[in-house]
């Protein structure tokens, strides 16, 4: 008899990588291999709300995969996360400020020279890109809340990728695929047609959603707390993060 969702255990490591300002301060300093890993897990995590930035302010598509390179570049090059620390404010304000800093200076002459031909700090789906910005809502509003709407999607889609390698750690991914969809009600099969494809109980599937729910909001939690100086900051967060959302 196969295992039933309600016995799946409740907490297990999620095997999560350090928090974001431990990540910022790993990256500092020495340019070797744990700082150049903690440097891309960091442009990983920005790079499309970045780009979506980039893109709202009227730039093309090539010319804002080539800003938030150099963006990301320029961070590099001048140890800029050296003056960036928790209480000096959050993460996503100082990304967008920076970003908004960046693209309005004077920097032709350097992007002239690297256009095309930098590093690339980090791989950009630009397609993707473009069919995410397509399909979120609210093209009419500003740069700047387009930037938090874009970061709190980010949001979202690391705490769901957290989730699916939870459930693959303990090798229920077919369970996560029945029930991912009931995360945000986008499911067309009802439970008792889920249940029977699962051959469970609708009340031991329901107990498998709850949990699959409970333990998300725990993710997205852990995404904000890593972002910000203490618990204050991030009840403060999470509420602004529910009102982008709301808003979007």
């Amino acid at each position: 008899m196969p295992d039933s969702p309600d016995n799946v255990p409740a907490s297990q490591a999620d095997g999560f990588p350090a928090t974001r300002w431990t990540v910022v301060f790993a990256a500092r300093g020495a340019d070797d291999p744990a700082a150049r890993r903690a440097m891309g897990q960091i442009c990983q995590d920005y790079w499309y709300p970045l780009y979506a930035y980039a893109r709202r302010r009227g730039l093309s598509p090539h010319d804002a995969e080539d800003r938030t390179q150099d963006f990301f570049r320029a961070l590099i090059e001048n140890n800029s996360l050296n003056q960036v620390a928790p209480e000096r404010g959050r993460l996503r304000a100082y990304f967008l400020t920076a970003m908004k800093n960046f693209i309005g200076r004077e920097f032709e002459k350097m992007a002239t020279e690297k256009r095309g031909g930098g590093a690339v700090i980090v791989s950009i789906d630009q397609e993707m890109a473009e069919q995410r910005l397509a399909a979120e809502p609210g093209r009419e509003k500003s740069p700047d809340v387009l930037f938090d709407q874009s970061w709190a999607y980010a949001v979202l889609d690391r705490a769901l990728k957290r989730l699916d390698a939870w459930y693959d750690s303990l090798k229920r991914r077919d369970l996560f695929a029945e029930i991912r969809g009931f995360l945000t009600g986008s499911c067309e099969s009802g439970y008792r047609e889920v249940a029977a494809r699962l051959k469970v109980s609708e009340t031991a599937l329901r107990a498998a959603i709850v949990q699959m729910r409970k333990r998300y909001r725990g993710m997205i939690e852990d995404e904000i707390h890593a972002t910000v100086e203490n618990a204050d900051e991030a009840s403060e967060e999470l509420a602004y993060l529910q009102k982008v959302l709301a808003g979007a």
